[in-house]
């Protein structure tokens, strides 16, 4: 398998796109959820930034520039307000609607699902 992926690198810049995207991208995305819903926001912030560098590879402009600056201003706050950033990381930031592993949601997906719920009664 390594030698055709090697192969497949040298011969093709879609291929390692590909391969790229599929193999590192997608670990990451699912490190990130998983940080998200186990309420690890130290895993969160990591990803995050390791994310970044492969935002600006795929084109994803918008993910890259306010992403870098998400995490400075997470940094800041670290330092300007370490009493807010404590509670970040040592309270429960995920919204959870069950007592299940793994079936936290954050805010804005919970309030988005709450919200097509609602309008799924009165349609």
């Amino acid at each position: 398998m390594d030698d055709y992926v090697e192969y497949g690198k040298r011969c093709s810049e879609t291929f390692c796109f590909w391969e790229n995207y599929v193999s590192d991208y997608s670990q990451l995305l699912l490190d990130f959820v998983a940080a998200k819903r186990d309420d690890r926001r130290s895993m969160e912030l990591e990803t995050f930034a390791e994310m970044l560098p492969i935002d600006f590879m795929c084109g994803h402009v918008n993910y890259a520039r306010w992403g870098a600056i998400n995490i400075a201003e997470q940094k800041l706050l670290e330092d300007e307000h370490p009493d807010i950033a404590h509670a970040l990381h040592t309270e429960q930031t995920a919204v959870y609607r069950a007592k299940k592993k793994f079936t936290g949601v954050w805010h804005d997906m919970a309030l988005e699902q709450s919200l097509n719920k609602d309008c799924g009664k009165y349609h």
